[in-house]
């Protein structure tokens, strides 16, 4: 059994502190009491107040961000649904024309081919189909046969190729395009002989 320990230098911490001197050292420059500067209190600001520049600026650059934000998604949007007694046809060509002639980047032109098909398949189905994923609209239309099996591989390759391009920021070259038209003309036409 040892000794209990003790720290000696904690205990005689207060003492040592008490016996040092209160004056300053030899040499060292003294201060006037009316040069220290009382820090309790508020200062009066001379100018603007702390960090107003800085907050001024970070609000500036949160609005920019956000009109920035606001301009790339309204020129995104796809156009509105087209109304039951126009032609999808039409308006396919119209997309096409609109794209040839430099509307629009080839991204813009697959998001407004999907909204066009997406209408005009969950019309024909009577599905709400621009509420449903991809998955979700070609599994109910599977099962009680909606659509024809020609018709329903066509709108999964166009409608998985445009989720590729809205949601996989894939870049469609000039060839995919061309097809991408082409087959929804095909499925458009179909979808206009069936009705008739």
């Amino acid at each position: 059994m040892g000794w209990p320990r003790c720290d000696i230098s904690a205990s005689l911490l207060p003492a040592v502190a008490l016996a040092a001197p209160l004056y300053p050292a030899p040499g060292a420059p003294v201060a006037n009491p009316r040069d220290i500067l009382e820090l309790r209190g508020p200062l009066p600001p001379s100018g603007w107040p702390p960090f107003a520049l800085t907050l001024l600026l970070l609000c500036g650059a949160a609005a920019l961000t956000l009109a920035w934000l606001w301009l790339r998604r309204v020129r995104q949007l796809p156009d509105p649904l087209p109304e039951k007694n126009e032609d999808p046809i039409n308006l396919l060509g119209g997309l096409a024309a609109w794209y040839g002639a430099g509307g629009a980047p080839a991204e813009l032109l697959c998001l407004r081919v999907a909204v066009l098909l997406r209408s005009t398949l969950g019309r024909r189905t009577g599905l709400p189909a621009a509420r449903l994923t991809t998955d979700e609209f070609l599994g109910r239309v599977r099962v009680p046969e909606l659509l024809g099996a020609d018709e329903l591989a066509l709108a999964d390759q166009l409608l998985s190729f445009c989720d590729r391009v809205k949601f996989a920021r894939h870049e469609p070259d000039a060839a995919e395009v061309r097809w991408m038209m082409d087959a929804a003309q095909e499925l458009l036409g179909r979808q206009a002989e069936e009705s008739a």
